[in-house]
């Protein structure tokens, strides 16, 4: 009887459910070949086209970006231009300083140069003739008065406001002037100066040498500048010194106040700006310094493209990546529509009349018309178990991911750890090391460690690291069983060498000594784990977590293998501090030994010979001591030796050093005697 019902039931919804569909389409709602308006605007297929448009917009962002890289590309190449301009400039110029400075030191030593006669005049003249890289040579008396010079002067000049004047002046050394319109050639010129001594060391004049620079005019003739550049050199102050192609046009001629100067003006070192330049010309400017040449100030070199001539190919790029794309998306959006149309449009018209029956209330309603092996019909034959069955499968997921996550940590937290041991050879620092890794790597809210006091039992906290750090400032664990703080997880893993968990604060009983202050920091579950050093438990690692059910088992196993990596690092620790300890101390009488002695007598030697103090070294050798091992036996030598040792370090200073030389010679060295 009851399925007859239930069969009754699902034909009367399945008649329901036929005439309001059929009442439906008789309306007009949902009619396929029926579309208003809004439906056309926001239809399936509207949206589809729109998808093929936003399709789009990635292509074009590569291609925005593709000519962003190229104008970057073009900007670092004009930089890069302008740099080794400068460089070449730079290494031109050094060498040139140098040539300069053998050439006046030649000259200096001449009788012609020395004495300072008329005809020095004609002697100079001949040496500017036969070296076109200079524009005068000259001899100015340490008055600043100019005794002869290769070029006739047109007005007076004063050489004493000069820099390389005031520096060869002063330094009575080879000096160079500043980069500048010189005042005897009207040239751009770096003036350099030797001094002329008298046989007390006073300088009586200065020979000068007025240096051209047309070592850059031919350096930009070498070079391969694009068409249309330019290339600019100013000195400290603005002015242009040279100028490629029109450099007498622009010679001497004050950038300092265009949109150009007032950038080299802000800016140090070598940059690229796009302004309009000097000329008007839109231009890329590419610029540096030219730097340590001697001079106390910098050559400004500027290489300026048109931007027209430097964005040229990005241009011509862009243009045709965006012509050949729009030509795409329009085929793209044509087959869209039409298979949108066949293959989409209809199909899920004819599901989307099942899915409004099934809005109705007709839980029986099917989707005959789509039944076949298409992904339509099997989407409809399947709608309600994909439901059940895609959470089902997220929260499968969601676990997995979360326990891969954690796992993950944990080797992260091992993998720190190892790196630490291999890097850190100190055992505080290699504690704090360990909790600051746990908590930054392993996601835990505090990680501490406490080592075992031997005497008292007591777990003092040694290293820690997290958001409750206050908590292992007032915390009291010890290790003994008899003792209300013993019986913890931390004391429980330390007399069983085994970890113990406790992943309920709240109701775990054996932290309600600890719960108040737990809670207090957001603490809600926490492992303990026994840090061991030759089979013996020395101290603990202790973790905490924000939330209960915090470690489960595979994460304990992995934490378990932390605590023993943290471990044997400490034990290689402690076995580096033995080897260092036995490198310099006597095995069985803890004195020094000879190698620790001689470098101990070292150092007191030089400080005797520093401060001129005394330094006394005492040999004691012990009499007859062969005899006594002999007589008594070697553990007898050895209590006499250890007693000797222990009696001299008594009555020593503590300043002063007691050594053991051989088997039966003790020494004792102290200072000031």
């Amino acid at each position: 009887m009851t399925t007859r019902a239930e069969s009754d039931s699902g034909d009367q919804g399945r008649e329901n459910g036929e005439r309001g569909h059929e009442a439906r389409f008789a309306a007009g709602d949902g009619l396929p070949g029926r579309t208003t308006p809004r439906r056309y605007l926001w239809g399936l297929r509207a949206r589809l086209l729109l998808l093929v448009g936003l399709s789009v917009l990635p292509a074009l962002g590569v291609i925005g970006y593709t000519a962003q890289r190229q104008r970057a590309q073009a900007t670092a190449t004009a930089q890069d231009q302008a740099i080794a301009v400068a460089q070449q400039i730079g290494l031109r110029e050094a060498q040139r300083i140098r040539h300069t400075r053998q050439l006046l030191a030649l000259l200096a030593h001449l009788p012609q140069v020395r004495s300072g006669t008329t005809n020095c005049h004609s002697f100079l003249a001949g040496i500017l003739a036969r070296s076109p890289q200079y524009a005068n040579f000259a001899i100015i008396a340490a008055d600043a008065h100019v005794r002869c010079s290769a070029v006739e002067f047109r007005q007076p000049v004063d050489p004493a406001r000069e820099a390389f004047f005031q520096r060869a002046s002063k330094t009575h050394a080879f000096s160079l002037g500043n980069y500048q319109i010189g005042q005897m050639t009207r040239l751009p010129v770096l003036v350099a100066a030797y001094p002329l001594l008298d046989p007390q060391g006073r300088v009586t004049a200065l020979l000068i040498a007025a240096m051209k620079l047309n070592e850059i005019d031919i350096l930009s003739k070498d070079m391969r500048l694009p068409a249309g550049a330019t290339l600019t050199v100013l000195d400290p102050t603005g002015r242009v010194l040279f100028h490629y192609p029109h450099g007498q046009r622009w010679l001497g001629k004050a950038l300092a106040n265009t949109p150009l100067g007032r950038v080299l003006h802000t800016v140090a070192g070598s940059g690229v700006v796009h302004t309009g330049g000097p000329d008007g010309v839109s231009s890329l400017y590419a610029f540096s310094r030219v730097r340590h040449l001697g001079s106390s100030h910098d050559l400004h070199v500027i290489l300026g493209i048109p931007t027209t001539i430097a964005y040229t190919q990005v241009y011509r790029t862009t243009r045709r990546e965006l012509l050949l794309l729009t030509l795409t998306t329009a085929v793209v959006f044509i087959l869209a529509w039409l298979g949108g149309t066949v293959f989409v449009i209809r199909p899920v018209h004819a599901l989307l009349a099942a899915t409004r029956r099934l809005a109705t209330g007709d839980l029986t309603a099917r989707t005959y018309a789509l039944r076949g092996g298409s992904e339509l019909g099997e989407l409809a034959a399947d709608f309600d178990a994909m439901a059940g069955g895609l959470e089902r499968r997220a929260a499968e997921i969601a676990e997995k991911t979360r326990r891969v996550e954690r796992l993950n940590r944990v080797y992260r937290v091992l993998s720190g750890i190892n790196s630490a041991l291999l890097r850190i050879r100190e055992r505080e620092a290699l504690l704090t090391e360990a909790c600051r890794i746990a908590v930054d790597q392993g996601g835990f809210q505090l990680a501490w460690i406490g080592m075992v006091d031997p005497e008292s039992g007591d777990v003092v906290p040694t290293a820690w690291a997290g958001s409750g750090q206050d908590y292992v400032k007032g915390i009291r664990i010890s290790m003994q069983e008899d003792v209300p703080e013993g019986g913890g997880p931390i004391g429980h893993a330390l007399r069983s060498s085994k970890y113990m968990v406790c992943n309920d604060i709240e109701q775990d009983s054996h932290m309600a000594l600890w719960r108040e202050n737990a809670r207090a920091f957001g603490l809600r579950s926490m492992a303990a784990f026994p840090l061991q050093l030759q089979q013996r438990a020395i101290g603990a690692l202790a973790l905490y977590a924000d939330e209960p059910g915090f470690f489960d088992t595979e994460e304990i196993r992995l934490l378990e293998e932390l605590a023993a990596d943290t471990g044997l690092g400490l034990e290689y620790i402690e076995q580096e501090r033995q080897l260092r300890h036995l490198a310099y101390y006597d095995a069985l009488t803890g004195l020094a030994n000879r190698t620790l002695f001689y470098d101990r007598l070292g150092q007191a030697l030089a400080r005797g010979r520093r401060t001129s103090g005394r330094t006394a070294v005492l040999a004691i050798g012990l009499i007859q001591f062969r005899t006594v091992s002999d007589t008594l036996g070697r553990h007898a030598g050895d209590q006499a030796l250890c007693e000797i040792g222990a009696r001299l370090t008594g009555v020593v200073r503590t300043s002063d050093t007691v050594a053991r030389f051989g088997t039966h010679t003790v020494a004792r060295l102290g200072g000031n005697e």
